[in-house]
C-alpha cells in the first residue's frame, strides 16, 4: 500500500500480524516518531520483539513465529497467501 502499487488480501494477513504484535507489545512493530523513518522500517526493516528482561514484555517464541510469518514483506510468501 506504500508503494501504490494497489493490495490484495494478503494484506489482511499483514494487518493481523500487526494487530497481534500491538496486542501484545503495546506498540505497532515499526512505530517511529519520523513517519518517512517508520515508513522505511515498514519497507525494509526486520520484526523485533523486546527483551523480556530490559522491557517486562514476554512474548512467547510461538507468537512471535506467528507474527513473523504474518509480516513477511513478499506477500506471495506471507502465511494465509496460499
Amino acid at each position: 500500500m506504500l508503494k501504490s502499487e494497489g493490495h490484495d488480501f494478503s494484506v489482511d494477513w499483514w494487518t493481523l500480524g500487526i494487530l497481534l504484535y500491538e496486542m501484545l507489545v503495546g506498540i505497532p512493530p515499526f512505530f517511529h516518531k519520523n513517519k518517512h523513518r517508520m515508513y522505511y522500517l515498514i519497507q525494509e526493516a526486520n520484526v523485533t520483539f523486546p527483551v523480556p528482561e530490559k522491557h517486562n514484555i514476554e512474548v512467547f517464541p510461538e507468537a512471535q513465529d506467528l507474527i513473523n510469518k504474518l509480516l513477511i514483506k513478499d506477500k506471495t510468501k506471507r502465511i494465509g497467501s496460499g
